[in-house]
């Protein structure tokens, strides 16, 4: 009797020695805590430009695509046609780009939009309300409540145009109607990245005439005919010397390029 408790009271002991009671174990110290906060702070800094950069990637690659099915649209259209689309009015929101999806070019409407686009239908009610953007068949406004903004998704193109200003203008107040569709070459008014006389010198550079001009109005126009670009991704691409815009040609080739090396009317391929 007396082994049996001498051995039950060691048993006792060893496991009171070993084993603990549950909240009293020892907790983290400042340090620890400090040295953990470091190093997921470390990873973050890793891993978020990382991602964000993998997904403007992603970005890209979908405006690409939206781009080449435009430039196949074209085609389409001027094979069906002997002309492209007319240039987009921002009041009607008929012509350019939204052309190829009304008329059925383009399967799907999100094909009108750069993933980088950010434009609301109250942005783009702002942005031309100069323009006054009404619906033609009724001449209700583009953001009449029981539209429910169809109008504005079917009708407005991250391709189609933007605000510019003109540099011909003293101090660049003026805004216009600043066309990425190439309707017509010989127009480049309000491309902000060209300077007064750079802009006079590409619009002498084609005469309307002529089987080379480049625009699209020209039923001739040539498979390095610029259809449109994109500016939505140009601070992706780091300092200005760097930006680089999405351009689709006739020819439905569609890459980025520099935008200080680029005229935006006709440029062979590289």
């Amino acid at each position: 009797m007396g082994a049996h408790s001498h051995a039950a009271s060691r048993f006792r002991g060893l496991v009171g020695s070993t084993l603990r009671p549950l909240g009293r174990g020892r907790g983290f110290t400042l340090i620890e805590l400090l040295v953990v906060i470091g190093i997921i702070a470390v990873l973050a800094a890793i891993v978020i430009p990382v991602y964000t950069r993998a997904q403007e990637k992603a970005r890209q690659t979908t405006c690409l695509a939206n781009l080449h099915a435009i430039g196949l649209a074209i085609k389409m259209y001027q094979a069906d046609y002997l002309m492209a689309p007319p240039p987009y009015d921002p009041a009607t929101g008929w012509g350019g780009i939204s052309t190829l999806y009304i008329a059925d070019y383009l399967s799907s409407v999100k094909v009108l939009r750069c993933p980088d686009d950010q434009t609301t239908l109250a942005d783009y009610m702002a942005l031309y309300a100069d323009f006054a953007p009404t619906i033609p068949e009724t001449g209700d406004p583009w953001d009449i409540a029981g539209d429910n903004g169809r109008y504005y998704r079917e009708h407005y193109s991250s391709y189609n145009c933007m605000p510019g200003v003109d540099p011909a203008v003293s101090g660049g107040a003026a805004t216009v109607d600043y066309q990425l569709y190439n309707a017509f070459g010989y127009d480049v008014d309000g491309l902000s990245h060209l300077s007064t006389a750079d802009a006079t010198e590409a619009s002498r550079r084609y005469a309307v005439g002529s089987a080379k001009f480049a625009g699209l109005s020209n039923r001739w126009s040539p498979d390095e005919t610029v259809v449109t670009h994109c500016p939505f991704h140009r601070d992706f691409f780091g300092s200005l010397a760097a930006h680089q815009d999405a351009v689709v040609r006739v020819g439905a080739d569609a890459r980025f390029i520099k935008i200080a090396s680029y005229d935006w009317i006709n440029q062979p391929p590289e």
